[in-house]
């Protein structure tokens, strides 16, 4: 009987901020690795940690995502998922974009 060897290889996550939001963070593209299946509030987190403004700018106090900010993973709206990002999961090597909704009334 062969034995059968699996590499585990980490995951890139790319996380891109647009209009206003990368201009308010600093920053417009930003790559993490992570090691296990994750959700938005952990990348969020994990994001935080190098810029703390990130949090504060996309999540409310219980953390979910705040009125006038979209999130789309891999091209669909995050609220499809629901709006509290502890729930929303992240598949490997998938693209965030996070873009501020920016209106009149």
């Amino acid at each position: 009987m062969k034995k059968q060897v699996v590499k585990l290889v980490n995951s890139m996550i790319k996380i891109r901020f647009l209009g206003s939001l990368k201009n308010r963070l600093g920053i417009d593209e930003i790559a993490i690795e992570i090691q296990h299946k994750a959700t938005l509030l952990e990348i969020i987190n994990e994001v935080s940690k190098r810029y703390p403004l990130v949090k504060e700018a996309i999540l409310d106090s219980k953390e979910r995502i705040k009125p006038g900010i979209i999130i789309f993973i891999n091209g669909v709206d995050a609220n499809v998922y629901g709006s509290n990002a502890s729930e929303i999961p992240i598949e490997d090597d998938s693209t965030i974009d996070i873009v501020p909704v920016v209106h009149g009334g």
